[in-house]
């Protein structure tokens, strides 16, 4: 009778202790779906407010390199590339920093969407010349000449980014690509 009852107890605390658990659980996820509607998420910005904001303090430093730069890429990012050009562009003019040259690239991406395919080589050209090895544009470069129609020039471009860069990422894309080259 003794260990009856002595069992009987232990289960009830067990009991007790799952019940509080459960209400425990059930008051944090409460608190925090509370949380959720009253905390706005910060990580996820929205790029027009963000371009709002930038477009104003443009206004008041039109010579900011980092400003333009910044505003180049969200237009890039909301399909905007005739101004994307510009700011880039600014950004290019403006830049005195070791690397800033490489913003052509995305210059040479937003003038291939306008189809002004002509300008963009002539972009990644001029990464070229500052760097003959350079993996991102002799991709692009041969990206454009495939797109264009001249498949030659494209397997040049990337049997060169092969040679020169092997392991590189943008090499196994050309070896895919060059496969698919007529």
């Amino acid at each position: 009778m003794e260990q009856s009852r002595s069992a009987r107890a232990v289960i009830f605390i067990i009991s007790g202790l799952v019940v509080l658990a459960v209400l425990a659980l059930l008051y944090v996820g409460e608190s925090h779906r509370e949380q959720k509607k009253t905390v706005p998420d910060v990580s996820e910005k929205d790029p027009h407010s963000e371009i709002v904001s930038l477009e104003k303090m443009w206004k008041e430093h039109p010579n900011h390199a980092p400003i333009a730069l910044q505003l180049g890429n969200l237009y890039a990012g909301q399909g905007q590339p005739e101004k994307a050009v510009f700011y880039y562009r600014v950004f290019l003019r403006l830049d005195t920093s070791a690397t800033g040259w490489e913003v052509r690239l995305d210059v040479a991406k937003a003038l291939s969407t306008l189809g002004r395919t002509k300008e963009a080589i002539a972009e990644m050209q001029v990464v070229l010349r500052r760097d003959p090895d350079h993996a991102g544009a002799l991709y692009d470069l041969g990206a454009l000449q495939a797109n264009t129609g001249h498949p030659d020039q494209a397997r040049i471009y990337w049997e060169q980014l092969i040679a020169k860069h092997p392991q590189d990422s943008l090499a196994q894309v050309a070896r895919e690509s060059l496969k698919q080259l007529k």
